[in-house]
């Protein structure tokens, strides 16, 4: 017989422990429940925007003469990754940037980019529900051609969390051109990004 043990403490020690238990089996089912979300809500555009356009090799060429037909415009160019917060923060920043600019002079290339381990699969809905400007066209460049037309060697110099501004009449010929205004860390603020459109919409 066991005289050592006090079976009064038996019950809530397993009460607790299964409290705890389904606790985790919550989380677990949540994260579940939440990846779920994000693989099958699809990838459909805010209403108004063109369908999002998948960039590959054989296509990116449409991205340049995109870019090139708007040559009239003043053209902003945002580089994100789909699941990082930062991201998606600057996104929503620039959202309400374009939202307090409706001119019609303005053309916005939002481009998604895989850079962090989690970015595996093309944004979806939620994510491209960041940024519902109508003056937007959104793209999933899985194989960064675009960060690597900018120059991106290796994982220290891709371009990404980033934000351009390009003026009327900026043509890509060989390589994109150079911006007027360019910053990165979108989210930490968009004070020079205001000024620099509000200039390059005056000119």
């Amino acid at each position: 017989m066991d005289f050592g043990r006090d079976r009064r403490y038996d019950a809530p020690v397993s009460a607790t422990l299964m409290k705890l238990f389904r606790i985790l089996l919550l989380i677990v089912a949540a994260l579940l429940a939440a990846g779920a979300v994000y693989l099958y809500a699809g990838n459909a555009v805010p209403e108004g925007q063109p369908e999002m356009v998948r960039l590959t090799p054989a296509n990116f060429l449409e991205f340049k003469r995109a870019f090139n037909a708007a040559k009239d415009q003043v053209r902003m160019i945002a580089m994100m990754a789909p699941t990082c917060p930062l991201c998606l923060g600057g996104m929503s920043a620039l959202q309400r940037v374009l939202a307090a600019k409706p001119d019609p002079q303005l053309r916005v290339f939002v481009v998604w980019e895989p850079v962090l381990v989690t970015d595996w699969t093309a944004p979806s809905s939620f994510t491209l529900g960041r940024l519902a400007d109508r003056r937007a066209q959104q793209y999933w460049d899985r194989g960064r051609l675009l960060s690597k037309a900018m120059g991106e060697k290796d994982k220290d110099s891709i371009v990404w969390d980033y934000v351009a501004v390009h003026p009327k009449g900026a043509i890509w010929e060989d390589a994109p051109p150079k911006p007027s205004f360019e910053s990165g860390r979108v989210v930490d603020g968009t004070g020079d990004l205001v000024q620099a459109l509000d200039l390059a919409l005056k000119n």
